[in-house]
């Protein structure tokens, strides 16, 4: 939004934070066991999938409805999600990579809101995927290790590498600005220094660096995008 900043771009954040929101009560309601907190649950399913139809509604009034096809690939990971929780299966990858999917591509949707064109909306979310889904895998097998698990740090360095080589060509093609390609590269250094290395890190220790350079990417594309 502080790079693509609309009014139904807004209305669209409301129902993300929504939804995002909806999950731990919609897992209660889902699994159909006995507990007293299911009545609750139920009401406020109700009451927050109100508020995110009423964000959906406002995106549209404000905005124009073809411009939210996005919401269709986003959707489809966001219930990807849905399903894997319902069978408390929320901490898979699959489940994982389904919810960073559904997020990132949020962006997209937001920049065809502000007028931007598909090319351009699509190099928005690729930045913001390949943020995420490599951390996803760099995350998980981090944490595995730490715990003396097995776990091929593979994917994790091909999806950052993957991740690299896009982020890089869109810098080159003018649809990203360049620091996006050097925070792509930083992250795939991080990746296989503590990866390669074995390295271990307490979970709160990877929380917090991944929350700061998650603050500072956002911060520095807002910075830079609109002038590259």
């Amino acid at each position: 939004m502080l790079i693509a900043p609309s009014a139904a771009g807004c209305a669209l954040v409301w129902t993300a934070f929504t939804v995002f929101f909806l999950r731990r009560p919609l897992k209660l309601v889902l699994s159909r066991k006995p507990d007293p907190r299911t009545t609750l649950a139920s009401v406020i399913v109700v009451a927050l999938s109100t508020i995110a139809l009423t964000g959906l509604f406002l995106a549209v009034a404000l905005g124009n409805i073809k411009d939210l096809w996005p919401l269709i690939p986003a959707a489809i990971a966001g219930i990807g999600f849905a399903w894997f929780d319902s069978h408390n299966e929320g901490r898979e990858g699959a489940a994982e990579l389904c919810g960073a999917t559904a997020f990132s591509v949020l962006p997209a949707t937001f920049a065809k809101l502000a007028g931007w064109s598909i090319t351009e909306s699509a190099a928005l979310a690729s930045v913001m995927l390949v943020r995420s889904v490599p951390t996803v895998l760099f995350v998980r097998t981090c944490l595995r290790h730490n715990k003396g698990q097995a776990a091929s740090p593979a994917p994790a360095f091909i999806a950052s590498l993957l991740g690299l080589t896009l982020t890089v060509w869109l810098a080159y093609a003018r649809l990203a600005p360049w620091p996006a390609a050097i925070l792509a590269a930083f992250l795939t250094a991080m990746t296989f220094w503590v990866l390669a290395g074995r390295r271990r890190f307490t979970a709160k220790r990877i929380g917090l660096v991944e929350l700061t350079f998650g603050v500072v990417m956002v911060l520095t594309l807002a910075m830079t995008w609109k002038s590259h």
